[in-house]
């Protein structure tokens, strides 16, 4: 069990748009997803800048950047809207059933991943999920508000139990010149498999809760009740 700490540092400004969004964003946590912080468990719209969030390769680390977005679910918005993913319990170490954009990245652990790639944890966009195992796609009848997490740089936090979601850093620096805004590579410390290899892993998902290497060093948070 962790020995959860007993404040968060003080709090500044975040980045804050509850307007209505007319279509669902590449990525972010739906309202309602719990995060490991050092307080608990504790829904990821209810976060803000300075909060501090356990991370699967750095330990604690300060929430740098929050940005929630709004989008409803009227008969209009719903024809334009992408649909989320439901993945059931268990699947992807998640305690309870998880929504999860399509274009969010997400870490999931598999023996055919470290196989195949030499890593167990493989990151994978949710899409890749569709339709395995009782993953499937659905659309909100209720309002749905879609948080992002950024922090000083890339982060793998937990969500939902084990569970693990990918977090940008909070700023992209701005490139220098003409020439590296058009041809520089992503400064990505978690880039996503490819659709084949991302494909590959998920078919040799066992439906079953994850558990984690006794190697790896990060931290792990306390069970959901």
């Amino acid at each position: 069990m962790l020995d959860w700490i007993a404040e968060a540092v003080g709090m500044r400004d975040s980045r804050e748009d509850t307007g209505p969004q007319p279509l669902a964003p590449e990525c972010g946590l739906v309202a309602g997803t719990l995060v490991a912080t050092t307080t608990g468990w504790r829904p990821v719209e209810a976060l803000c800048v300075g909060d501090e969030v356990l991370t699967f390769d750095d330990g604690v680390q300060v929430v740098k950047g929050v940005t929630r977005r709004l989008y409803p679910m009227n008969q209009k918005a719903r024809a334009s809207v992408r649909p989320l993913l439901s993945v059931p319990a268990g699947m992807i170490g998640n305690r309870r059933p998880l929504l999860t954009l399509a274009g969010q990245a997400l870490v999931i652990e598999s023996d055919l991943a470290e196989e195949l790639l030499g890593d167990p944890f493989a990151p994978v966009q949710a899409m890749r999920l569709d339709g395995a195992q009782g993953v499937r796609r659905v659309l909100p009848e209720e309002a749905v508000v879609v948080v992002t997490l950024g922090f000083e740089q890339d982060q793998v936090i937990f969500i939902e139990g084990n569970a693990l979601a990918i977090c940008e850093a909070a700023e992209i620096a701005m490139p220098a010149t003409v020439e590296e805004a058009m041809w520089a590579e992503p400064n990505t410390r978690y880039p996503v498999l490819s659709a084949e290899d991302a494909n590959s892993v998920v078919a040799g998902l066992d439906f079953a809760d994850s558990s984690f290497a006794q190697t790896h060093t990060g931290t792990r948070p306390a069970h959901l009740s």
